[in-house]
């Protein structure tokens, strides 16, 4: 047998291919990497943070034995093993981090991980401010806000609002989002289903119905909708007595107030009823990095000549 093997040997040898050759296998095992869970920092008083990728690693090992190469980047900023090695920093704030690992056969892994980056409470946090009011354009309170926000970089948060009925009227603040992120602010209200509501706004209804006095107003129309089907009728007509005779005690979907963004392009004055669900405002590049402003509409359902008290 060792003849045998020593003659295959001699042969390889013959046509210049080694033996290690045939026996050596590719390695194909990226190596094994762990992101720390979070990092959390201060800004110097240089005024600029720098980092480099072991500064946000865990562990990092290779099956060869031999330590891998390191990079860093911040995401949506390139694809493959990163070029660099550091991240400078300016802002305080959350921010993702992407740290890769390679060995030599040029297997790679990648993790994610979260920097907070502080300073102190010294610095000030810009804001994001929603004004709230009915179409007197009386401030209303009570709304209850929700703001999504996602950003490449910064990654995503979710904060929620509510407008106050004192000083400032009618207004919520957020956190505000960087730059270049997607942005989507929605809101509710549900409270005093019979707010506003009297057997007049069932006349005006019913004079719209028959047509003798059509409602010019979009927010009229969005009001007089009162079971969200898109259609004013005698089913809306029914549902708003039932509401008044205590027969019911709140309307469809748990909601007693219709909450637009503020210019919101309906299809037609004239025909917005067909809007069932309140829109978001949906911002798919946040172009602020001061803060910003929004403003929406809130329309009482069912009361149709506004007489509802803002802040019940």
């Amino acid at each position: 047998m060792q003849t045998i093997f020593k003659t295959w040997a001699l042969s390889l040898w013959w046509i210049g291919l080694p033996v290690s050759a045939v026996f050596s296998q590719t390695d194909t095992i990226a190596p094994v990497l762990h992101c720390k869970l979070e990092v959390n920092t201060l800004i110097p008083p240089t005024g600029y943070l720098t980092l480099n990728a072991a500064d946000f690693i865990d562990s990092v090992s290779d099956n060869s034995g031999n330590m891998p190469e390191t990079g860093i980047r911040k995401p949506c900023t390139g694809e493959g093993f990163p070029s660099q090695t550091t991240l400078t920093y300016l802002y305080t704030g959350v921010f993702q981090v992407e740290v890769w690992a390679r060995d030599g056969q040029g297997n790679t892994s990648h993790c994610q991980t979260r920097l907070f980056i502080g300073d102190l409470g010294n610095g000030p946090i810009s804001r994001l401010t929603v004004q709230v009011e009915d179409p007197e354009m009386r401030p209303v309170g009570g709304v209850q806000l929700r703001l999504d926000v996602d950003h490449c970089e910064y990654g995503q948060f979710s904060e929620t609002s509510e407008t106050g009925s004192e000083f400032p009227l009618g207004n919520a603040t957020f956190q505000a989002p960087e730059p270049g992120a997607q942005v989507s602010l929605c809101g509710k209200k549900s409270r005093n289903d019979l707010n506003g509501i009297t057997t007049f706004d069932l006349v005006l209804i019913h004079k719209h119905i028959s047509g003798v006095e059509v409602f010019w107003s979009p927010y009229q129309r969005l009001a007089a909708d009162a079971n969200l089907d898109g259609l004013i009728n005698q089913q809306d007509l029914l549902l708003l007595r039932d509401l008044i005779l205590g027969i019911r005690r709140e309307f469809p979907g748990g909601q007693s107030w219709r909450i637009f963004p503020e210019n919101y392009p309906f299809e037609t004055a004239f025909s917005p009823a067909g809007q069932a669900v309140a829109p978001c405002i949906l911002t798919p590049q946040y172009p602020d990095s001061g803060g910003g402003f929004y403003k929406m509409v809130a329309i009482k359902i069912g009361d149709v000549n506004f007489s509802a008290d803002p802040n019940q």
